[in-house]
């Protein structure tokens, strides 16, 4: 069956969200992310893969910035392919289509695996770092241009979506109590 892309719609949402939710299970923070980042349009540019009408796989890009706010690329995250449409290529697939529609005009970052986004030509860059990357090395850049080293920051949703989470979980386990 033939796997087509292209930009998500608004109408894609809950769909998006299901494939998040299945992609990422048990965690509920992708979803959370995507939904609050949707809500507060604050996502740069998003993506779905779709196979016989139906939504399968998902991107989002939202702002990357310097200390201060200034907008310096995009941060790749999260990226779901739901998990009866896995290990077919059509992550990967959804990954290509979205670097060809944004170019190369700009920076774009991801906390990832170093062997799989290596394979789309972004590379560790150890004068940059995220908050995110507890263990270092997993912070990558595609298309460097001028950016000074230091931290890049992330959208307030990214943080949000932490707390909600993490809010759920104490409530949910002082309830079974």
């Amino acid at each position: 069956m033939a796997v087509a892309y292209r930009r998500a719609k608004e109408s894609d949402f809950s769909d998006s969200i299901e494939v998040l939710k299945q992609a990422f299970a048990p965690s509920c923070y992708e979803a959370t992310l995507v939904a609050l980042l949707w809500r507060n349009e604050k996502i740069s540019a998003h993506y779905v893969a779709t196979e016989a009408g139906k939504l399968v796989g998902y991107i989002a890009y939202s702002l990357g910035m310097a200390p201060g706010g200034l907008p310096i690329g995009l941060h790749l995250a999260p990226i779901a392919v739901h998990p009866a449409a896995q290990r077919r290529g059509i992550g990967r697939g959804l990954l290509n289509h979205s670097l060809d529609d944004l170019g190369s005009g700009v920076p774009l970052f991801v906390l990832g695996e170093p062997a799989f986004y290596g394979r789309f030509g972004f590379v560790p860059d150890p004068t940059l770092h995220s908050c995110f990357d507890e263990t270092g090395g997993n912070f990558q850049v595609l298309g460097r241009g001028i950016i000074a080293p230091g931290e890049v920051l992330y959208e307030p949703e990214f943080h949000q979506a932490f707390n909600e989470v993490a809010d759920r979980t104490v409530n949910k386990s002082a309830n079974e109590e």
